[in-house]
């Protein structure tokens, strides 16, 4: 017998075999929403959710879905708004229950023990977490020192070993983004046993000129390596129901889909994304004026000499002690990410809230990040 000793969780029984590498597994941990003391107003700013909730027509679709939960959901009709919505074939898209899911999917079909994930960090944990439970290598490449994806080095870090490489655009948690023309150029040079995932999460909210549509550049086009990942999460006000999707070449999705449970999409997710879906004018407003809260943030914290990144529903800025500065906020009812946990104990990331929220927040965040 081996020397490792496969009951090294609290309370574990003895005798019960664990796969050993599970105990040191790290656990996600979200945004924190809590902290703030008693009578203090509390803004929570750490989890990069939408402030608006459902649209109306998503809410209604709830209303009338819940009789009907005595039946199993069925994902066809999604499939087919959501292709029809992007001019795809139906059996180019696959629905999950948020896009991390999809993620997990993807490692689930490509990856095998000792295999490689190639992305640049900080970025979304989940790509390290899911390689992790499939005994993959996830390769982090250093971002840029101006916070942005070194696609430079992120070449430089494929082997034969590598199967998947990620792009977060933007990048989740500085904000920054990854242009049209720098990411055709980085597609361009990838070898072809590497499948390329755009993670556009957040795209919503972006309005720059160069920000690429991956969807459209690369999927629509018959890329056969590009998958891109969307959400309904931020600006579409589901986080609660866990609704993402993924767009990619047809044998992608099959792959997808085969190492995926049934019926991972709860019906109410269904009816709402397919109603939200319909409401496009909603989104566009929601888009537009996330931007006019984020930049007056943007602008007051420049005036104070706090320099920031981010062209999402977020921004992120540079102090000396990310989790002192995250508690000096906490004690004055202001809830924000650290970013330790993305290996950047100096930063930390502010989600664009309400009007009211930011009419709370500013005037703190100031007074705390100038001092």
């Amino acid at each position: 017998m081996g020397t490792t000793d496969p009951n090294r969780l609290p309370g574990a029984p003895a005798g019960v075999r664990l796969r050993p590498f599970v105990s040191e597994l790290a656990v996600y941990a979200p945004g924190a929403s809590s902290g703030v003391p008693a009578g203090v107003p509390v803004v929570k700013l750490s989890s990069n959710e939408g402030p608006e909730g459902p649209t109306p027509a998503a809410l209604a679709a709830i209303a009338a879905e819940a009789p009907e939960l005595n039946r199993y959901p069925d994902s066809g009709a999604l499939h087919t708004a959501l292709a029809d919505a992007h001019g795809l074939a139906p059996n180019m898209v696959a629905a999950s229950p948020g896009a991390d899911m999809s993620i997990a999917y993807l490692a689930a079909a490509f990856l095998e023990p000792g295999d490689d994930v190639v992305f640049a960090w900080p970025a979304f944990v989940s790509y390290a977490l899911t390689a992790q439970k499939q005994q993959a290598n996830a390769i982090k490449v250093p971002l840029t020192a101006d916070d942005t994806h070194d696609l430079d080095a992120l070449l430089a870090a494929i082997t034969p070993k590598t199967s998947l490489v990620y792009v977060c655009n933007p990048n989740n948690p500085t904000g920054t983004y990854v242009s049209s023309a720098a990411l055709r150029a980085f597609v361009d040079a990838l070898p072809e046993h590497v499948v390329c995932v755009v993670d556009e999460a957040y795209s919503g909210y972006v309005l720059e000129d160069d920000y690429p549509n991956a969807i459209e550049e690369y999927v629509k086009a018959g890329h056969p390596r590009v998958a891109v990942l969307r959400s309904f999460s931020k600006i579409y006000g589901l986080a609660g129901l866990r609704v993402g999707w993924m767009a990619a070449p047809a044998w992608i999705i099959d792959a997808s889909i085969r190492v995926r449970g049934p019926f991972d999409v709860n019906a109410m997710a269904i009816a709402a994304t397919i109603a939200s879906l319909g409401d496009t004018a909603t989104i566009e407003r929601r888009g537009q004026e996330n931007a006019v809260r984020r930049e007056s943030l943007r602008a007051k914290l420049a005036a104070a000499g706090v320099a920031s990144t981010g062209v999402a529903n977020f921004l992120t800025v540079t102090v000396e002690d990310a989790q002192a500065t995250t508690a000096a906020l906490t004690q004055r009812g202001v809830i924000v990410r650290p970013l330790n946990g993305f290996g950047a104990p100096t930063k930390i990331r502010i989600t664009i809230g309400s009007d009211e929220d930011m009419a709370l927040a500013e005037p703190i965040l100031v007074d705390v990040l100038s001092n």
